[in-house]
């Protein structure tokens, strides 16, 4: 998952680069969605291709997964609960 400054750095990439390149694998890069109630952000677009552009020079193979369900907060398995008011 690719967290603005947080694993998303040029230094993760290579990092991650160093422990993969003898491993035959495929890597998806899951973008945060962030949230109003989370303190992390989500990786800008030109982030995400910087971080993809180091690891495809390694020539590992890596997707990038698109965001889905974001307006109901709950892409990428986060689920936002919403408490329903009663009469």
């Amino acid at each position: 998952m690719l967290i603005g400054d947080v694993t998303y750095t040029t230094d993760a990439a290579f990092e991650l680069v160093q422990l993969l390149r003898f491993r035959r694998c495929k890597l998806n890069l899951i973008p945060l969605n962030a949230a109003d109630d989370i303190p992390l952000r989500s990786p800008t677009p030109s982030e995400i291709a910087d971080f993809e552009e180091i690891v495809r020079e390694a020539s590992l193979q890596i997707y990038t997964r698109k965001p889905k369900g974001r307006d109901i907060l709950a892409a990428c398995g986060k689920l936002a609960r919403s408490e329903a008011k009663f009469p």
